[in-house]
C-alpha cells in the first residue's frame, strides 16, 4: 500500500503542479480571449474527443496487461498501424463532407481547420501509448516532471500568440500541437527505457496478439465512443442550437472543472489500474474489492471540498477570476460540478472494469445511457428551447449513468471472489 501511495503522491504532485500553472494563465487569458473563441475550440476538441476511441480501438490501454514488454512493443506497432488506417479514413469523410460540417457545427470561417481533426487524433493515439507504457514501466516520478513541463510549454504558447492574434484559431493550432508535444515528452524516456529489448513476434502472430486482446476493440472502443459522445455531444449540440458563445461558456467551465478530475482522479485511477491487474492476475479478488471501495470512498470524501464550493458560489467566482463576461460560465459550472463529482469517484470503477474483462456489460449500459443523454439535450435544447434546462436534464441522467457503472464494479468484483472461493473449497475438497 506504501508503495502505491507513493506513486499516487508522485502522479498527484506533478498533476498539481500542472494544473496550478494552468491555474495561473487562466485569468489572463480569458481577457486575451472570447468565449465564442472557447466555443470554437470546444467544438474542435470535441470532434477530436469522439475519433478519439476509434482511431486505435483502445488498444493503447491494453499495454498495460500485457506479461511482456515485447508483446507490449508489439502491441503498440499494431495500435500505430490501426490509427493511420483511421486517421486516413477520417481525412476523406471531412474532404467530402466539409460544407456540410461547416454549417451544422457553426465552424468559424470556411472551418479549414477541421482538416486537422485526424492529426489530433494520431497525437492522441501517441499520447495514450507513451501514458500506458509510463504505467506499466512504473515511471510516476518522470511522468509527474513532464506534466508540469509540459503545462508550462502550452500555457506560454497560448498566452505568447495568443497577445499578438486573440482568435480561435491560436487556440485550435495549440489544440493540434498539444498532445504531439506531450506524446514526445514522455514517449522519449520510455523509448531509451526498453530499447534493449527486441520484438520477436512473427508478423502472422499479430492476428493472434489482436485476438487475445479482443475485447478492446470489440467492447471497450465502442464504450469509449459511446463515453466521448455523451461528453462532448453537449458542446456541438449548444453550438448548433444556441450558437458558438453558449459552447464557449460549457467548454471553458467544463476545462477549469476537468482540473479535480485530472489532478485526482485520473492519478488516482492509474495508480488502481496498475494494482488491480496484479492482483486480478494473482486472483487476489478480495484484495481488490476492497482496494475498490476503499478507494471509491477516499475520492467520494476529498472531492467534496472544491466541487462543493462550485456550487455554491459558482458564479460569483468565475466573474472575479476570470472577468465578467465570464458569469453565465459560472452558472454552468454550478449544474456540472454535481456531473464533476460522480465522474470523479467513478475513476477506480472504470479501471476495475477493465481487469475484470467487464468491457461488455459496460458497453451495454453505455448503448443504453448514450441516447437518453443526448435525447435529454435535444429535449431541453430543441423542443424546449432552454439551453439551462437542456443542461440539467443532460447532468441527471450523467450521473445516473455514473453511479450504475460504480454499482456494476462492485457486483462484478463480489461475484468473482465468490467464484473463486467456491473453486477453492471444491479444490480442497
Amino acid at each position: 500500500m506504501r508503495k502505491d501511495l507513493s506513486a499516487i503522491l508522485a502522479v498527484v504532485t506533478g498533476t498539481a503542479g500542472a494544473q496550478i500553472i494552468t491555474l495561473a494563465f487562466t485569468p489572463l487569458l480569458t481577457r486575451i480571449f472570447t468565449p465564442e473563441a472557447f466555443g470554437h475550440l470546444g467544438v474542435f476538441v470535441a470532434l477530436s474527443t469522439i475519433l478519439m476511441p476509434i482511431a486505435a480501438l483502445t488498444l493503447p490501454i491494453a499495454v498495460v496487461l500485457t506479461k511482456s514488454n515485447n508483446e507490449a512493443k508489439a502491441l503498440s506497432k499494431l495500435s500505430t498501424c490501426i490509427a493511420l488506417l483511421a486517421c486516413l479514413i477520417f481525412t476523406l469523410f471531412i474532404v467530402l463532407n466539409k460544407p456540410w460540417l461547416v454549417n451544422v457545427l457553426n465552424a468559424q470561417g470556411d472551418g479549414m481547420y477541421l482538416y486537422w481533426v485526424p492529426a489530433v487524433v494520431l497525437f492522441g493515439a501517441m499520447l495514450q501509448l507513451s501514458e500506458n507504457w509510463s504505467i506499466k514501466l512504473s515511471l510516476f516520478k518522470l511522468r509527474a516532471k513532464i506534466s508540469i513541463l509540459h503545462a508550462l510549454i502550452i500555457n506560454l504558447l497560448k498566452l505568447g500568440v495568443g497577445f499578438f492574434i486573440p482568435y480561435a484559431i491560436t487556440l485550435i493550432v495549440i489544440a493540434i500541437v498539444n498532445p504531439l508535444i506531450n506524446a514526445l515528452l514522455l514517449g522519449l524516456p520510455v523509448k531509451n527505457a526498453i530499447k534493449n529489448e527486441t520484438e520477436n513476434l512473427p508478423n502472422n502472430d499479430y492476428r493472434q496478439l489482436l485476438a487475445r486482446y479482443r475485447n478492446f476493440p470489440l467492447f471497450q472502443s465502442p464504450q469509449a465512443l459511446l463515453n466521448a459522445l455523451s461528453q462532448s455531444a453537449p458542446v456541438v449540440i449548444l453550438a448548433a442550437l444556441f450558437g458558438p458563445v453558449s459552447a464557449g461558456f460549457y467548454t471553458f467551465s467544463r476545462t477549469i472543472l476537468a482540473i479535480p478530475i485530472t489532478l485526482i482522479g485520473k492519478a488516482v485511477g492509474d495508480v488502481c489500474y496498475g494494482r488491480f491487474s496484479k492482483q486480478v492476475n494473482l486472483q487476489q479478488f478480495a484484495q481488490a474489492k476492497k482496494y475498490f471501495v476503499h478507494t471509491t470512498f477516499y475520492l467520494s470524501v476529498v472531492a467534496l471540498l472544491p466541487l462543493g464550493i462550485i456550487w455554491f458560489f459558482g458564479p460569483a467566482l468565475f466573474s472575479l477570476v476570470f472577468g465578467e463576461k465570464w458569469f453565465e460560465a459560472g452558472v454552468y459550472a454550478q449544474w456540472l460540478s454535481l456531473w464533476t463529482y460522480f465522474i470523479l469517484i467513478n475513476a477506480p470503477s472504470l479501471k476495475l472494469l477493465i481487469v475484470l474483462k467487464k468491457q461488455k456489460q459496460s458497453l451495454l449500459i453505455n448503448i443504453i445511457s448514450m441516447p437518453v443523454r443526448i435525447a435529454m439535450l435535444i429535449l431541453g435544447g430543441h423542443y424546449g428551447n432552454d439551453e439551462w434546462l437542456a443542461l440539467k436534464l443532460f447532468v441527471l441522467a450523467s450521473v445516473i449513468h455514473n453511479l450504475v457503472i460504480i454499482a456494476l464494479a462492485y457486483i462484478s468484483c463480489e461475484q468473482k471472489n465468490k467464484n473463486s472461493n467456491n473453486r477453492a473449497i471444491n479444490y480442497d475438497s
